[in-house]
């Protein structure tokens, strides 16, 4: 049975990742966070100076700037969509605040299945963790409905994030101004538009870098203009290089939904490449 040094797995607006332990810097994350320890502990140093120490797990809220230090081997981490059910969920557990510890008898269930995902990966196992995942720390925390039109404005995004298409084409496509949408979807998804599609490209250039490819061929087919933003990028979002993560010996597996809105007429096409 092969074993892995990092399992990543992706479908729609979520990703589970299971990974040794990597000294990162401070960043931040576009999606809201479960991170476990598999085999230790760990301390978050948070931004606003809520700290958490010695904890086996926590949840850390979308555009939240930490740094880890983990006392342990591996560790999982589950990124969850904003806008998704499960992440409005998560969003509602968090209740303002920027982060809180996980239960740690929660943490003693889940450390075996995903010490067991990592020897047998595979996709469906990987949704069917992350339901545990994120039912048992959400627990009875009601859902957060988003607007309609933003919700689809997210869709559009995620069909043409590797274009440069104007914040003004989404707000008409949607029935909304462009001042009324921007600070809409700013409000509903938690961070602006560009941040939103780079955010796209990220998840897009990974997949394929943890997947063998060159990376300057990530970059360019994922929406960067060149390497050196597909770097930037990474180091302020995980920490770390893509060139670290390339290195590992990875399962990499993706099931993501086509997005069934017909864009053709509703959206400018903008050239590639650039940095928005």
């Amino acid at each position: 049975m092969t074993s892995y040094e990092l399992v990543y797995c992706l479908w729609d607006e979520m990703g589970l990742t299971i990974s040794p332990a990597i000294r990162a810097s401070a960043h931040r994350h576009h999606a809201r966070e479960v991170i476990i320890a598999i085999d230790g502990t760990l301390d978050l140093h948070c931004e606003t100076g809520v700290d958490l120490m010695g904890v086996k797990g926590a949840l850390i809220d979308c555009h939240v700037t930490h740094q880890p230090v983990e006392h342990c081997h591996e560790v999982a981490s589950l990124l969850v969509g904003p806008t998704t059910l499960p992440g409005t969920s998560l969003g509602a557990r968090l209740a303002g605040r920027p982060m809180l510890e996980l239960d740690r008898a929660l943490v003693g269930i889940l450390v075996p299945q995903l010490a067991a995902l990592r020897r047998q990966p595979s996709i469906g196992a990987a949704r069917r963790i992350s339901t545990a995942i994120v039912g048992g720390v959400a627990r009875s925390s009601p859902a957060t409905q988003i607007d309609r039109r933003i919700v689809e404005a997210a869709r559009l995004v995620a069909g043409t994030y590797k274009s440069c298409v104007p914040l003004s084409d989404f707000a008409s496509a949607v029935g909304l101004s462009s001042g009324r949408f921007g600070h809409l979807f700013r409000e509903q998804i938690g961070m602006p538009l560009r941040a939103y599609r780079r955010w796209l490209r990220l998840r897009a250039a990974l997949s394929q870098v943890l997947a063998g490819e060159d990376l300057t061929r990530c970059a360019f087919d994922a929406g960067f203009a060149d390497l050196p933003d597909l770097t930037r990028t990474c180091r302020k979002t995980f920490g770390v290089p893509p060139s670290r993560l390339a290195r590992l010996d990875s399962f990499v597996a993706a099931e993501v939904e086509a997005f069934p809105i017909s864009l053709r007429g509703r959206l400018g096409d903008t050239a590639t490449g650039s940095s928005s």
